[in-house]
């Protein structure tokens, strides 16, 4: 994964004691998870004080069912794009694509 999601996931791990191979970017936090919205606050809260961005007083968690969402709004307000659109140092060798 590159370093958005890793640092999200990381945070979640962190916050709800999830070891971070089982957080799926794709489960539904609250229902997949059991994470409520209290603790999904918290998690925001956290990767916004990472990045350095400012809170959003317009949004709703329930917009960000998935970590998938949340990694897409940190790199949209971090000004973060895709890892793959930024130029790549020369890797040793390419990564085998997922199965």
């Amino acid at each position: 994964g590159d370093e958005v999601t890793e640092v999200v996931v990381g945070v979640v791990s962190e916050l709800t004691g999830y070891p971070p191979d089982l957080l799926d970017v794709d489960l539904d936090l609250e229902a997949d998870l059991g994470v409520d919205t209290v603790k999904q606050a918290e998690i925001f809260a956290a990767i916004r004080e990472h990045y350095g961005v400012a809170r959003d007083e317009s949004l709703k968690l329930r917009d960000f069912p998935t970590l998938t969402h949340v990694v897409g709004w940190i790199r949209d307000k971090a000004g973060l794009t895709e890892a793959a659109a930024q130029p790549a140092a020369p890797a040793p060798t390419p990564a085998p694509a997922p199965a």
